[in-house]
């Protein structure tokens, strides 16, 4: 899986990544699939934010928070395009 940078609108150096927290998809799902099952934490989502040179910070998050995140952007764009 690729990772994802959006990139800042006005400093073009700054980003932020998106990809698994883990090199397998299927430990990212199994990580998942044990918070859901045992109450573990989940942190298959790696947020990272880099400048270009480095990577500045770094956010782990589970996948129903991050589902969350992602539909608040898209409702958010939905608003301003319509």
């Amino acid at each position: 899986m690729r990772n994802y940078k959006f990139k800042d609108a006005e400093n073009k150096n700054l980003y932020i990544t998106l990809e698994s927290h883990y090199v397998k998809i299927t430990d990212a799902k199994q990580t998942y699939l044990d918070s859901k099952q045992s109450g573990k934490k989940d942190d298959s989502i790696l947020i990272g934010v880099g400048n270009g040179k480095e990577i500045l910070s770094i956010i782990t998050s589970g996948v129903d928070e991050a589902e969350k995140f992602a539909l608040d952007i898209l409702n958010l764009c939905q608003t301003i395009k319509y």
